[in-house]
């Protein structure tokens, strides 16, 4: 008849081994703690059981590559940024700020993000004014932005695509937000956006003229 034997692992949890076979029965998982059969959990190379159960791992190697995937995609933000001699100091945790304030809505339209959110600059970088801050980048539907393109937010605001997509109420609170991060009235930043606009239509002119 087997006898089975408690054992405690290095990382803390606890391990139900057959003392005749000297082989785990059932094992406490790091991650939710429940005790599970070895059978759910997964080998390392050399036949040692994972602390984390097949699910626990899988959901810890998903959240892995997710917050992998934003850093490159923070860091590609920035870097676009730094390459005009403008800021690039974007954060993750600005990014999750963002989102809890977005509540899963599009910052401009009000639609329902779902998996088709896109950080934007609201002032463009080829305005040569803000970078990738945390009060310059906001979170718009993929279809919003796409049908923006190139447009900043008051050219947009004067087509009649744009009137009928931007959901204007929306739009003043999430510059609100914006304005706030940035240690502006929602009225400095607005002139600020407008101004920003200005000299970038002003300097496009230039350059037409110089061809």
């Amino acid at each position: 008849m087997s006898k089975f034997i408690i054992k405690e692992n290095r990382v803390g949890t606890l391990s139900l081994i057959d003392e005749l076979t000297a082989s785990e029965v059932q094992r406490e998982c790091s991650k939710c703690h429940e005790v599970k059969l070895a059978e759910e959990f997964q080998k390392y190379i050399y036949g040692y059981l994972r602390p984390q159960c097949r699910v626990c791992f899988k959901k810890t190697t998903r959240e892995y590559n997710r917050k992998s995937q934003l850093n490159r995609y923070i860091k590609n933000l920035n870097d676009r940024a730094l390459n005009v001699g403008l800021e690039g100091d974007y954060t993750v945790e600005d990014y999750e700020r963002l989102i809890k304030f977005s509540q899963g809505k599009c910052m401009l339209s009000g639609l329902p993000l779902g998996n088709d959110g896109q950080l934007d600059h609201l002032i463009p970088l080829n305005s040569l004014m803000v970078g990738s801050t945390a009060s310059n980048l906001w979170i718009v539907h993929k279809r919003v932005n796409e049908k923006k393109w190139t447009r900043s937010i008051f050219e947009y605001l004067e087509t009649e695509e744009g009137k009928q997509m931007i959901d204007c109420k929306r739009l003043k609170e999430s510059m609100s937000f914006l304005a706030d991060l940035a240690g502006f009235t929602l009225g400095e930043y607005v002139q600020l956006v407008a101004d920003s606009e200005e000299i970038s239509r002003k300097t496009r002119e230039l350059f037409k003229q110089q061809k």
